[in-house]
């Protein structure tokens, strides 16, 4: 998932946090990855507002969705995660495997 992919749902997710209290509930994080937008890369064909325009941007693919909502917070079950779980799978297992080398 690229940086970009982060930043744009780091940056709608907020807006997504219905009670206001900071801690956001699976509903809130994948209605904030289904509305998030990001710039397109320049080998996407974008302008990124070089000549005064707009960037464009574009949504997130399934496969940031569900890379995201997945490692946004490793402890939710992998088979709740709406948009794949085997990513969700594949993100968790991960995110297992750098923890234990990182503890060795």
């Amino acid at each position: 998932v690229s940086a970009d992919a982060w930043a744009g749902f780091y940056r709608t997710l907020p807006r997504y946090d219905e009670d206001g209290n900071g801690s956001y509930k699976q509903a809130e994080v994948t209605a904030a990855l289904d509305n998030a937008r990001i710039p397109l890369s320049a080998g996407e064909g974008a302008a990124q507002g070089l000549f005064g325009g707009d960037t464009e941007t574009r949504s997130l693919t399934r496969v940031e969705k569900a890379a995201i909502w997945s490692a946004y917070n490793p402890k939710w079950k992998t088979a709740n995660n709406p948009f794949d779980a085997s990513i969700g799978d594949r993100v968790v297992s991960r995110i297992g495997q750098m923890q234990d080398e990182e503890g060795e």
